[in-house]
């Protein structure tokens, strides 16, 4: 006796499996400092220290983190170090800082988008969104090469806006 399984039951059950495997999922640190969404098709890699992530597809790639903010800082004294480490890896930007007022983990914070060309590279950009509270500073920073950012903008600002801390 032959058992045949209906097609109607394969197709559902097919169906099922796509929408899973296809459908983005939340990233929730292991130390609880935070949560945020990781959309489908992208692949997210804890950072080895601090609490972490970077989720990435191609070249295009956000890192989301949660750490002490040293000494009070605020998200614009942040985000002055950060675009000092990057002048000195990038001495001659391709245009100049933009910056401006940001929203991070829900915080009112502060954002700077860097930009850097070169011959072995070509273009790229990185922004840096910094907001500090309680001691905590919150980092959604995003790189990308400039020919790729503004097709990869809409996803990154929904990871950007589902970036919420733990505790």
């Amino acid at each position: 006796a032959k058992t045949e399984i209906p097609v109607g039951l394969i197709i559902v059950t097919f169906l099922l499996f796509a929408a899973g495997a296809s459908a983005q999922t939340t990233y929730r640190d292991p130390n609880g400092a935070f949560t945020v969404k990781v959309p489908a098709g992208w692949q997210s890699q804890r950072q080895q220290e601090g609490n972490g992530v970077t989720i990435s597809k191609g070249d295009v790639s956000a890192t989301v983190e949660v750490d002490a903010a040293e000494g009070g800082s605020t998200a614009r004294q942040v985000l002055d170090g950060y675009e000092q480490q990057f002048a000195k890896q990038c001495p001659s930007p391709a245009v100049p800082p933009q910056r401006g007022n940001a929203t991070v983990g829900g915080l009112q914070g502060a954002y700077s988008v860097l930009t850097c060309a070169d011959q072995e590279h070509g273009s790229w950009m990185m922004k840096f969104a910094v907001a500090t509270s309680n001691g905590r500073m919150l980092l959604f920073q995003v790189s990308a090469p400039s020919s790729q950012y503004s097709s990869a903008k809409p996803v990154l600002d929904s990871m950007a806006d589902s970036f919420r801390p733990g505790g």
